[in-house]
């Protein structure tokens, strides 16, 4: 089980590997950095306007949290991941044809909720990407590059497991997108019952 665990916030807004989408059928690539709603309309605005010099983005007008979409020509935004669709307000599962003076679907955001702990020794039910969850940690209001720091509420209840020779660890968002550190360190405390 685990009892307390201090991550990092030191992943990305935008990682490597989920850095591109598509528009019509030209791969967009953005950097792969941390992002604030600011920043992003000027990385997209930049590198789409590479190949389509007649879309933008820009907020919304009416401070509703959202895109909007400026264009001379409808086109169609096609996803490969999950993470630029919600810091574009897209549903993330299909393409999206927009037309000019289109608004984002949803509110636009740059915020991870909760990080999963995944691991190879507990048995459970829930899981992200076939890996049993250990514990869904709340990273609430930390800031960038600080300590999520997680005590857990239940500490009497333990989980079912059997102790391999070597045990691996994943994290995860609630997209289920693998979460790179960066290099720096996680600490979590286990407690073992036998």
């Amino acid at each position: 089980m685990l009892l307390q665990a201090s991550i990092p916030k030191s992943y990305y807004t935008i990682p490597v590997g989920k850095n591109e989408f598509k528009i019509n059928d030209t791969v967009i690539t953005l950097t792969p950095q941390n992002y604030n709603y600011r920043s992003f309309v000027t990385e997209f605005n930049t590198k789409v306007q590479a190949s389509f010099p007649n879309i933008t983005i820009a907020r919304s007008t009416l401070d509703d949290g959202k895109y909007k979409f400026t264009t001379d020509v409808p086109f169609t935004f096609t996803p490969t991941n999950t993470v630029i669709p919600r810091l574009l307000g897209m549903e993330s599962a299909s393409s999206t044809n927009i037309e000019n003076n289109q608004y984002s679907t949803n509110c636009v955001s740059f915020t991870i909720h909760d990080i999963y702990i995944g691991c190879d020794f507990i048995r459970t039910e829930q899981k992200v990407l076939e890996t049993n969850i250990l514990a869904m940690v709340p990273v609430g209001s930390a800031a960038d590059y600080q300590m999520v720091d997680y005590i857990n509420p239940h500490p009497n209840f333990m989980q079912e497991c059997s102790i391999p020779s070597k045990i691996q660890f994943s994290f995860y968002d609630s997209d289920e997108n693998a979460l790179d550190f960066n290099g720096v360190s996680v600490n979590l405390v286990l407690g073992f019952e036998e």
